[in-house]
């Protein structure tokens, strides 16, 4: 079996050269030769990447076990000591874009651990291994072109340049179109610079990427909120939005203040687990990274960063994600019965929920959306 595995991993090694030098040549034109054969000359084919990119944190774990890894109080500490010793350029920062002081710290601490754990991948070589043979070739294919222009246009060795596994660099993990569109040189040394110890360009380039895609700085992300027991849960569906008022009239409790803040109901983990108030900047995070336990955890730990401690929540003791074979079985077999899901590609999307919750309501359930186990069993499957 091993010299088979071997064998395997060295035609790949082979495939991969052959796809390599098809990219050097596609892209000449554009770049000095020398340069690129210089970026290029030590990038390796990452197997391993591969299977990261499978099994992704934030759509493989509960949304409580993912909330549960990453708010921790370690991080609730290092990220209240980090906010006072950076506390002036982040209310400079937050005055400029809008963007509110602790959404940047929690983002800083969920990304990188507020720095701590920036990657150790060589972003060329992690790049050109997903343009080669993963999901989304074409968009990382783009990724290592422009990443090639970043180390050339600020001349950065090519073994300097790490990140993450998906190519994602600096304090705040940008991915190198990102940086050339929205980096930020806020202490005006002349370079954006997004990997040295001071965050300080790395935190105002995330403000302005947020302010950029819409963040409201008069608006909270969200909060947890108390649902009366005559609530209909359709209310819950996606981008209906009421103002503060309306919900209150409904009889939640946990609302904000601003009566005429517009807003959203969801829950994240159907009926039995707990409901928030967001506003539209919920949806802007989920820009920047659109798995909605990260974006929860996110919140909470900005809250947590203000408060000092993490709000109570009440998860489902038995609950855990569909695995991707289940949600295209779950797919497949309501499109059949007439609750189309637009595609059967394993991803819950608003057209899965959507869907859902035709089938729910059809079938006298409460119509929350949530694809759990015990719909799977419902469905026969």
């Amino acid at each position: 079996m091993t010299p088979k595995r071997k064998g395997v991993k060295l035609q790949s090694e082979g495939t991969f050269r052959n796809w390599l030098n098809g990219f050097r040549a596609r892209y000449l034109n554009e770049l000095d030769p020398k340069r690129v054969d210089d970026f290029l000359f030590r990038v390796r084919f990452l197997p391993d990447i591969l299977q990261k990119d499978k099994n992704q944190a934030e759509f493989s774990l509960s949304l409580s076990d993912y909330i549960n890894r990453v708010c921790t109080e370690d991080r609730l500490s290092l990220g209240q000591k980090l906010y006072d010793e950076w506390f002036k350029p982040l209310k400079e920062i937050e005055k400029t874009y809008g963007v509110q002081a602790p959404i940047l710290m929690s983002i800083w601490g969920i990304e990188t651990s507020y720095g701590q754990i920036r990657g150790d991948y060589q972003v060329f070589s992690a790049l050109s291994t997903l343009a080669f043979d993963g999901r989304r070739r074409t968009f990382f294919e783009t990724e290592l072109f422009a990443a090639i222009k970043i180390a050339d246009q600020y001349n950065v060795p090519s073994k300097t340049l790490t990140g993450s596994w998906a190519g994602a660099m600096g304090h705040m993990q940008f991915m190198p179109t990102i940086y050339q569109e929205h980096a930020i040189d806020f202490d005006r040394d002349g370079f954006a610079d997004i990997w040295s110890e001071n965050p300080i360009d790395a935190l105002a380039s995330t403000a302005a990427y947020l302010a950029y895609h819409g963040w409201d700085g008069s608006l909270p992300w969200g909060n947890k909120v108390t649902l009366p027991k005559s609530f209909e849960y359709e209310l819950t569906a996606p981008k209906l939005q009421k103002p503060v008022s309306y919900w209150e009239y409904l009889g939640l409790s946990g609302l904000p203040e601003d009566k005429h803040a517009m807003g959203s109901i969801i829950v994240p983990n159907g009926v039995f687990g707990p409901a928030f108030w967001v506003s539209e900047n919920f949806d802007v995070l989920k820009i920047y990274n659109k798995a909605i336990s990260y974006v929860l955890s996110v919140g909470l730990l900005s809250q947590g960063l203000k408060t000092g401690e993490y709000l109570q929540l009440d998860w489902p003791r038995e609950t855990r994600p569909l695995k991707r074979s289940e949600m295209q079985n779950l797919q497949k077999r309501l499109s059949d019965i007439g609750c189309d899901t637009k595609g059967c590609d394993g991803f819950f999307g608003p057209n899965t929920e959507f869907a859902i919750r035709r089938f729910q309501k059809k079938n006298g359930l409460i119509a929350d959306g949530y694809p759990s186990p015990n719909l799977l069993a419902r469905l026969g499957l």
